[in-house]
């Protein structure tokens, strides 16, 4: 075990000095860091993953990596925690570094910061003895200013070895410092005091240095500069406890008084000692990963044939105290870490590991809109933060690792979302489509009489359209403005259709155009036959005709001049009358109308009404 120190407010380097003997297979390494809150009163979220270089490889730290929490001058709400990470493939069997990178502390709201890091190397050579090893982890508040270590469920302790116990502060600037007493089933001994000297402490001289201890073959090492004592006598913090506790003691305690800078820092212990109690089996020293893939339970195994079982914790169990309990999916968060103290009859405990991961469904998918005809469409995908690796697909496509595709069309897709577990998660989703086509006719004039010349326009206010389809009187034109005459009267319905370069990308816009019959406007209502060429003779101008049939009346009935004749398309004016009665100029009055119009379809239209004879 090798602690270290950092410098959190600017890059650093920390070496540590722990290494793996010629002849001995490496089996574990696990790295630890204390993460400390640095909102001190506020509750917040869990911190974003944080980043380091272990061996130059890039790794980090976030909420799935928590152990436990402790309360550092801060609320129950925002507590900071001791993070562990395994690193087994990263080390290496010597000169073993972390990198770490500046850390953001002048805003230090809603964030964490990362200011120790300690290495556990765990190997194993046939020809030495077999040792036991525990980690303490401190979960109590330091603002106590003494607080109590309890060591229980261990394994029988052979007092005839050396026993290790190292212990790791972060601080202890100010007398009386930290005084450590153990209290065992012999007695009560004081272990001496940590200073700033015998801590990580924060200094550039200490920084880089030394870890702690090894213990290998039923012998206790210092590392730096400690011998194999009974005190807490120089700068590894490390005591030899054999001489404290009873043979084949499976507990103790330790007393911690004192304060430093008014606050207790001791954060963690580590003991390894020799037992007589029988090797764990080969599994025990890896963790068993279990899924929530497609079902809604998993079930937990540990090593079959041992006394008793206890699962730590109970949280979504159906028994924590058998061997293979049964997990529901409701129970559990995103990973759970679970522990099982596995006893023989003896009394002898190993531990077991186990970690459930909950179904990996991605936190969210969001799709854009795609333009009418293009391929805009967006799909993104936000993966759970607590998985490393995803491969995605859409509809039975090639996978890929980015969480985005683009260029999609309009239309449904299939989601494949498949997780470095082999967990496959399956969704469905819509790429929709915005029209940005528009259609607006403009018509100039909508009413009049005929022939009527239109002039229409596509007045398409975003420039959207370049396409214009004119359904006019069963002609379709084409044109962003077109003209066109009405020469028969009636009401027409125009249609626009107008689009960018698909067909069905379009917009469709409807106007009417009235077209009256000229002959309701050219029949006049007055004549003056005075001789001075103004309005002299009464006539008619009956477009689209083709013959003609008139009787003039007087208001007695008599017929004052009748007519027939052809109608010519290019001169179509007809005189009806020039006010003469056999060649006398007729009296001034009100005078009567019939006109019969034939056209060439032979259908007809009559004309009746009056008008005045003025002179």
């Amino acid at each position: 075990m090798t602690y270290n120190y950092l410098d959190w407010m600017s890059p650093d380097t920390i070496y540590f000095n722990n290494v793996v003997p010629v002849g001995c297979l490496l089996k574990k390494a696990f790295l630890f860091s204390i993460k400390l809150t640095c909102d001190r009163q506020h509750s917040f979220p869990e911190d974003a993953p944080f980043p380091f270089k272990y061996n130059n490889n890039l790794i980090q730290f976030d909420s799935s990596n928590n152990a436990t929490p402790y309360f550092f001058l801060e609320s129950a709400a925002a507590p900071s925690y001791i993070v562990l990470k395994d690193v087994t493939s990263l080390t290496h069997n010597s000169n073993n570094k972390v990198i770490t990178y500046a850390q953001k502390i002048g805003l230090c709201y809603s964030t964490y910061y990362y200011n120790s890091f300690f290495l556990l190397l765990i190997y194993e050579n046939s020809t030495y003895s077999l040792i036991n090893m525990a980690l303490e982890l401190n979960s109590t508040n330091y603002e106590v200013p003494s607080m109590g270590f309890n060591f229980n469920n261990l394994n029988n302790i052979d007092t005839n070895k050396d026993v290790a116990l190292s212990i790791n502060c972060v601080d202890a600037t100010v007398a009386p410092y930290l005084q450590y007493q153990i209290n065992s089933g012999i007695g009560s001994f004081n272990i001496d005091t940590i200073n700033q000297s015998s801590c990580v402490y924060h200094s550039s001289n200490w920084r880089n240095g030394a870890g702690s201890f090894y213990y290998q073959n039923d012998t206790l090492h210092g590392l730096r500069d400690d011998s194999n004592t009974p005190f807490l006598d120089t700068t590894d913090a490390i005591v030899n406890i054999k001489s404290y506790l009873q043979n084949n003691a499976n507990n103790f305690f330790i007393d911690v008084s004192g304060t430093s800078s008014g606050n207790n820092f001791t954060s963690s212990f580590v003991l390894a000692y020799s037992t007589p109690c029988p090797a764990t089996p080969p599994n025990a020293d890896s963790t068993r990963v279990y899924t929530f893939c497609n079902t809604n339970t998993v079930q937990l195994q540990a090593t079959s044939g041992y006394a008793s079982y206890t699962w730590y914790p109970a949280t979504g169990l159906s028994n924590a105290s058998v061997a293979n309990p049964k997990i529901n999916i409701s129970s559990v968060p995103s990973i759970t870490n679970y522990i099982c103290y596995v006893k023989d009859t003896a009394g002898c405990m190993h531990t077991e590991y186990a970690r459930v991961i909950n179904a990996i469904k991605p936190l969210s998918i969001a799709a854009t809109t795609a333009i009418c005809g293009g391929t805009q469409g967006v799909l993104s995908i936000k993966p759970n933060p607590c998985y490393h690796t995803y491969w995605y697909n859409l509809n039975g496509g090639s996978m890929q690792n980015a969480a985005t595709f683009s260029n999609l069309t309009q239309g449904q897709y299939t989601l494949n979302v498949r997780d470095s577990l082999g967990c496959l998660y399956t969704d469905t989703f819509s790429i929709k489509q915005i029209n940005p086509a528009q259609a607006t006719i403009s018509a100039q004039p909508t009413l009049g009489l005929v022939p009527l010349a239109v002039s229409f326009q596509d007045y398409d206010y975003n420039n959207t359209t370049n396409i214009q389809n004119w359904y006019i009187n069963g002609t379709v034109q084409h044109g962003k403005n077109i003209n066109y005459t009405f020469t028969t009267p009636g009401t027409y319905s125009i249609t626009l259709i107008a689009y960018n370069t698909l067909p069905v990308c379009s917009d469709t816009a409807y106007t009417t155009i009235v077209v009256e019959d000229s002959l309701l406007w050219f029949m006049p209502n007055v004549f003056t036959p005075n001789g001075d060429g103004i309005n002299d003779v009464l006539s008619i101008t009956p477009y689209y005709y083709q013959s003609i049939t008139w009787h003039i009346l007087n208001r007695w009935g008599n017929e004052m001049i009748s007519g027939q004749q052809s109608i010519d398309a290019n001169n179509p004016q007809i005189l009806l009358w020039d006010g003469k009665a056999n060649k006398q100029a007729a009296d001034v009055g009100t005078y009567y109308y019939i006109i019969n119009l034939t056209k060439t379809d032979n259908t007809q239209k009559i004309l009746k009404g009056f008008f005045e004879l003025l002179r």
